[in-house]
Parts: C-alpha cells; structure tokens; sequence
C-alpha cells in the first residue's frame, strides 16, 4: 500500500497517536520536495488517513523532512477571557463550540455529551486555547481526520486480520505488522485478537515506516 504525504512518497516516518491529546507525523520525503508550512494535507500510511497540518517543513541538500500535527494546529493558539451565565445552566456544547471557532479548530459533534453543563457561571481563561480546553474537565483527543473530540475514547472490535504480533506482557506493549499494511485497525481504541496472543486493547499507538518495512508499536 502507499505512504505519502501529500502525494509525496515517504522514506522514513514516525507517527505518533497517543489515546488523549494530538497525534503527530514526523517524515522524510522522497525527492527533496515537501508541502509547504501551514499548509493542511494528508498522510497516508497503508490504509490508515490522517487529515493534519504542516507545523515545520525544511528542504536541505536534496533532504525533506516534515512535522505534521493533527487538525488545524491551533490549540496552542491565544483566546481571550470569556465569561458564561445561564439560570439553566452553562452548556457544555456552547462553550467547547465557541471555544474550537475561536483557536480555529473543528469540533466533532459531541454526542452523549451535548446537554452536559459546566456550571451556572463559567469563566474561559485568557491564554492558549488548549488550557482552556483542559479547563472543561472531559478527555479529548485529535481524531484521524483532524476534528476534535470531547470524552473518553470508544473501543471498536476488529475482525478478519492478518497480524504478526509480538506481545510483551510485562510492558503491556506489542510490536504489530500487517502484511496488507492495515494500520486503521491499529489505531488507539482498536481491540484486537487472534492465534498466539489475547484479546488486546490499543491504548496509544506509534507507527514506523522505513524504506523496507512498516510496523505498529502499541500500549495495551
């Protein structure tokens, strides 16, 4: 399968996605060419899609090399004060929402969460947006395609893989190839489960590609 980032073939990279907070792409290019800084692309590792943004790229001597961050990369950005009060209370949709419009982020719908108050009376903190986002009291994380989700991670059964997988008690860590290369099912939240090794929960997840080889390291 391909891996690329913005059409460009990669050569060496490592992709980090972590169960809470935003996933990351480190990758060397083929050909001396690389996207643009700030410029929101693709990357591409087997099967698996992760819509980012170009935090840093450099060119040097024929060399490209990029950092990627998933989403928009603006939880880092500055929002000002912004204080909330409603007799019915504070909705947690209504400041999460004013707040992702304000850094420049997309909010994914919020499910179970949507009705959920955060007070009488809720203060957002000056400062960057990610504090304030901490600030609401729910995990989050940067989902594959870049939007932004509030609350705990939800785990998806995978079925009908071929996986090389071998498993370390100890440190609660596998090392994981795919032979089709089909790292969306390695991603954190999977559970997974097959001959010579048990039922496994993926918590955080790092992927690495070579110019020969790809492979999964995950915490379980």
């Amino acid at each position: 399968m391909a891996f690329h980032v913005a059409g460009i073939d990669i050569q060496r990279a490592i992709a980090v996605l972590p169960d809470a907070g935003i996933w990351s792409v480190r990758a060397d290019l083929v050909g001396g060419k690389a996207p643009p800084e700030r410029a929101r692309v693709q990357v591409v590792l087997g099967d698996l899609v992760l819509s980012g943004t170009v935090r840093h790229a450099e060119v040097f001597a024929g060399r490209a090399e990029v950092f990627i961050v998933g989403g928009a990369d603006r939880w880092g950005d500055p929002v000002q004060r912004r204080p909330y009060r409603a007799d019915n209370g504070v909705r947690l949709d209504r400041v999460a929402g004013d707040l992702a419009r304000d850094a420049g982020e997309t909010l994914a719908p919020l499910g179970a969460l949507a009705g959920a108050i955060v007070g009488y009376a809720w203060v957002r903190p000056e400062g960057p947006a990610v504090a304030a986002l901490n600030e609401l009291g729910h995990p989050w994380y940067v989902d594959l395609d870049g939007s932004t989700r509030l609350g705990a991670r939800p785990t998806v059964a995978r079925g009908g893989l071929r996986l090389g997988v071998n498993y370390r008690p100890s440190l609660r860590r596998a090392v994981i190839t795919s032979p089709e290369d089909a790292f969306a099912a390695l991603t954190p939240g999977s559970v997974i489960s097959g001959d010579g090794f048990p039922t496994l929960t993926i918590r955080a997840t790092t992927i690495q590609v070579t110019d020969r080889t790809a492979f999964a390291e995950v915490d379980v």
